[in-house]
């Protein structure tokens, strides 16, 4: 009988430990959001740094290290935020968050090859996914692949058309346009257009797709 309420009395010491880790984990990972939210993005950084000090794990694990990337890139830690979502990605290696959140550090780094593939690794995990389509034909395209690029973004455009999402459709349209005639432009046009739009593709996978 001894024996029993010992044993007890350390499962409930256990069961209260963990409990208290548990509030302590969500209540750091709430306030990062809030943070956040409220565009306090060094503060909220530090915020998820403390939710992975404090040994968070799994899922939990793999949204703190994103959320710092997209923080990382916002504070122009640009190599810092390449590491947090690669860590995923070598952890999880179809996780479609993790290569998008690698693809768009790539981009803004204008590191092009590489936010190409990273791009593609989105399409081949969601092939019903317009959006990673779009970054891999931007990319491309200012790797100098044309024919490569306006392929990807006709396929993109069939699959938002498929899921009726018509305004990217409609930019997928007016980008083949664009691609096909930007030897009339300057050079310095066709990188502000490049910049624009990897960071609207950027902004909308944070709206419409990540964490929803």
């Amino acid at each position: 009988m001894t024996n029993f309420f010992r044993w007890c009395t350390i499962f409930l010491i256990l069961l209260a430990t963990t409990t208290a880790q548990a509030e302590s984990l969500t209540g750091l990972y709430n306030e990062a959001e809030v943070l956040e939210k409220d565009g306090f993005y060094s503060e909220a950084a530090e915020a998820y740094e403390k939710v992975l000090k404090a040994q968070a794990k799994g899922e939990e694990a793999h949204l703190a290290r994103l959320k710092l990337s997209s923080l990382y890139l916002r504070l122009f830690r640009l190599q810092e935020g390449v590491e947090k979502a690669r860590e995923v990605a070598e952890q999880d290696p179809e996780n479609f968050d993790a290569f998008f959140h690698l693809a768009n550090a790539y981009a803004v780094m204008k590191r092009y090859p590489e936010a190409a593939e990273a791009f593609g690794k989105t399409a081949q995990i969601r092939p019903d996914e317009g959006l990673g389509l779009m970054g891999q034909a931007l990319a491309m395209f200012a790797d100098n692949k044309l024919d490569a690029a306006v392929e990807l973004v006709l396929k993109a455009k069939d699959l938002f058309k498929k899921k009726r999402n018509i305004p990217w459709h409609r930019n997928a349209r007016i980008m083949v346009n664009q691609m096909n005639n930007f030897e009339k432009y300057p050079d310095s046009f066709a990188h502000l257009w490049l910049e624009n739009n990897f960071k609207l593709i950027a902004e909308t996978y944070q709206k419409a797709i990540f964490n929803h």
